[in-house]
């Protein structure tokens, strides 16, 4: 929440100051307000994705580094051939829960006038005075895209452990 609102009222003040300083002519009222909330829920989980590769590319032992190259692989190759398979199997489900999660956040981005799926519900609940009814339907609507999320996730993470074997 502080992050979007430091982007949201932050980044037009940057803006101004760069319009007066370099005397360039950026409409900043003409910037719609979701491309303030893309860049900042891109900074946020790009900061927690950055850390799940970080910590998937260390999962994988030095030792199969080695053998790549004892193979005579070059690096390209051996990320290719050998690292990056192996870490993808232990980031892919990081990379699902992060994605579910960041859906869940964009309830957020309500508060800088995005309308998204519980803004939405708060409209046509404030028009209507079925609150619960409203509520319900955007409840329903996360639980149903986060299962079907889930399950994509769970797809691919079968696709990725095809090869091991089975105990």
């Amino acid at each position: 929440m502080v992050q979007i609102m430091i982007f949201y009222y932050g980044i037009p003040i940057l803006l101004r100051v760069i319009n007066e300083y370099y005397g360039t002519a950026i409409n900043i009222s003409a910037i719609p307000a979701i491309v303030f909330m893309y860049f900042t829920f891109s900074l946020n989980e790009g900061a927690y994705l950055s850390e799940t590769i970080r910590s998937a590319l260390l999962s994988v032992p030095h030792g199969q580094t080695e053998a790549g190259y004892s193979l005579g692989m070059s690096t390209p190759m051996v990320l290719r051939r050998i690292i990056v398979p192996q870490a993808l199997k232990v980031a892919l489900p990081n990379f699902g829960n992060n994605f579910i999660g960041l859906l869940k956040d964009t309830s957020l981005a309500f508060v800088a006038a995005v309308p998204e799926i519980l803004g939405q519900a708060k409209i046509i609940a404030g028009r209507t005075n079925r609150f619960f009814e409203c509520y319900l339907a955007a409840a329903l609507t996360y639980w149903v895209v986060c299962i079907i999320l889930e399950q994509l996730f769970k797809f691919f993470e079968s696709r990725s452990r095809r090869y091991e074997r089975k105990i």
